[in-house]
């Protein structure tokens, strides 16, 4: 007896470890040189900052790079990366700016996927105004390897060398807003809501 109620101990503690089910990528439908609009079917989400050429909206039937080495994109919390070719692509460079996430209503512990940050040979930093967690670091489609991505010290900068992985934004948030400094010509990212 004492083994059944062990085993259903552990399924209910591994049944509440995770979150998967409860994560959706953005569906981005809308892009125009400074922002972008998508949705889930919970939320509304708009990026306000650079996207470039290389965005894809709708699927459009672009190659999915994310799922090119979905290990990377995969966790105890969202599960499986993005299923669609949907991304957000933009630039870094002093000249950039604040660029910006933001939510139809409060979102809790938002997800994003990194596709391409820096390259082999120059990091690039995403710093964010709020505390970032890496959750996984991985290789991607034109490189990169477990350690090419990071979080610094102060728990809000991001640093790719030709990094790919994902990040949390632990806690509750109307807008995530982030600088991209290190020039670099075509990174992109997906986010997940929980």
């Amino acid at each position: 007896m004492r083994a059944i109620w062990a085993l259903v101990f552990i399924f209910a503690l591994t049944a509440c470890d995770t979150d998967q089910a409860n994560y959706e990528w953005v569906d981005w439908t809308i892009m125009d040189h400074k922002s972008a609009e998508g949705k889930t079917s919970r939320y509304f989400v708009a990026f306000a900052g650079n996207p470039n050429g290389n965005t894809v909206m709708n699927d459009a039937g672009a190659d999915n790079y994310f799922a090119k080495t979905p290990d990377t994109f995969r966790s105890r919390e969202v599960g499986e990366g993005p299923a669609t070719a949907d991304i957000i692509r933009t630039y870094g460079g002093e000249r950039t700016g604040r660029q910006e996430f933001s939510f139809s209503k409060p979102v809790d512990d938002p997800i994003i996927a990194i596709l391409s940050l820096g390259n082999s040979d120059d990091a690039a930093r995403l710093i964010f105004e709020k505390d970032v967690e890496l959750i996984k670091s991985g290789p991607g489609h034109w490189g990169g390897h477990e350690d090419s991505l990071a979080v610094s010290d102060d728990n809000k900068t991001v640093i790719g060398k030709e990094g790919y992985g994902l990040i949390k934004i632990p806690g509750t948030h109307r807008a995530i807003g982030f600088t991209t400094p290190d020039y670099e010509g075509d990174y992109g990212f997906q986010i997940a809501i929980r």
